[in-house]
């Protein structure tokens, strides 16, 4: 069995903001590091997909082609109108803040294929219940980003509760080295169309955990120091920026104030009382959250299972609810094995 990581970023994913005023790199590692981090792991594919962004994965891509135990596909995250979904085999970027119908489409037109990452995640935007009518491949059951106890945990049981609908998937999000390597998905073969195939033929299979939360506070470390490095370069004047590269654009937007107000700022997140502090909280709002989440969780399998039959007309599956979790009984298929229904294999576009 093969093992692939097709959820990975790079300095290419720009920032993030926090509130009104503070922003942060979401990543400040290389196409090149990630590269090299998935092959010291062993892995046979990877797929770096940025924040609506394509240039570090094509620069990932020809490095890649240096070596002979791994392959690399382009992906994307992209940031719809409902939510982010991830894009494999894409030829070109495929814009933001489109509908996620057009954002699939475009994906489509390229012979890409469509994954849903974290789709339940209740503080990252996810589909949520949007999967159950649009054309995906499969969905992330496992996300190595969400270390609480309800994100992944929904995801597997819709998995579970209909089987063959979609692939079974798990990406690492890692946006650092840091946080990968705990998880991935499992395929029958070893390059990058064996890989496609198994999804197509759904027979791919997450493994593994989401990162551990001391992970998390090493990728803050790391991109907080990795961001004053690069307000420094601006500070002297000797900041570069590529074709692509989100965050250099950004930091080369600012003034030298807000530069050196930034490398003041970071210098005090690295106080360690003050990691300890927002690791804490962190920790503390998703353990919150996700007990308010598990406590809703029966009425919620029960929605999914509603729209589903509606959508198939009651006839491709029979989930019947027990004790709150849902139990799938197959009922017969066309001969071909496949279903009409949204979340089937997609028909190859020549």
């Amino acid at each position: 069995m093969g093992r692939a990581d097709t959820h990975l970023h790079t300095h290419y994913s720009g920032y993030s903001q926090l509130g009104k005023s503070m922003k942060f790199p979401e990543s400040v590692i290389s196409p090149e590091t990630q590269v090299d981090k998935m092959r010291s792991l062993g892995y046979d594919v990877m797929a770096i997909t940025d924040h609506d962004e394509t240039a570090g994965a094509f620069r990932g891509a020809k490095y890649a082609k240096k070596f002979d135990d791994i392959e690399l596909i382009v992906g994307e995250e992209v940031s719809t109108a409902d939510g982010e979904i991830i894009g494999l085999f894409l030829n070109e970027r495929v814009p933001k803040g489109l509908s996620v119908e057009e954002t699939v489409d475009i994906i489509r037109s390229q012979d890409g294929m469509v994954i849903a990452p974290h789709p339940f995640s209740f503080h990252v935007p996810g589909l949520q219940e949007k999967i159950l009518e649009i054309d995906i491949d499969g969905f992330e059951t496992i996300n190595g980003g969400h270390p609480d106890k309800y994100s992944n945990m929904f995801a597997k049981k819709v998995m579970d509760a209909y089987p063959g609908r979609w692939a079974d998937l798990a990406g690492s999000d890692a946006h650092s080295v840091y946080t990968s390597g705990t998880c991935w998905t499992e395929f029958e073969g070893v390059t990058a169309e064996d890989f496609r195939k198994s999804i197509e033929k759904r027979t791919t299979r997450a493994v593994g955990k989401a990162a551990p939360p001391f992970g998390q506070v090493q990728w803050s470390a790391e991109v907080v120091m990795g961001g004053q490095k690069l307000l420094f370069k601006k500070l002297k004047g000797d900041l570069d920026q590529e074709e692509g590269d989100q965050l250099a654009e950004k930091i080369l937007s600012i003034n030298s104030l807000k530069a050196a107000s930034g490398l003041i700022a970071g210098s005090m997140y690295l106080f360690p009382p003050i990691t300890c502090l927002a690791s804490t909280l962190s920790l503390i709002y998703l353990g919150i959250g996700s007990r308010k989440m598990i406590s809703k969780m029966g009425d919620r399998l029960a929605g999914i299972d509603k729209i589903l039959r509606k959508r198939d007309g009651g006839e491709v599956k029979n989930a019947v609810l027990q004790g709150g979790d849902l139990h799938s009984e197959k009922v017969p298929r066309p001969v071909d094995g496949r279903s009409d229904g949204i979340g089937q294999p997609p028909i190859r576009r020549l």
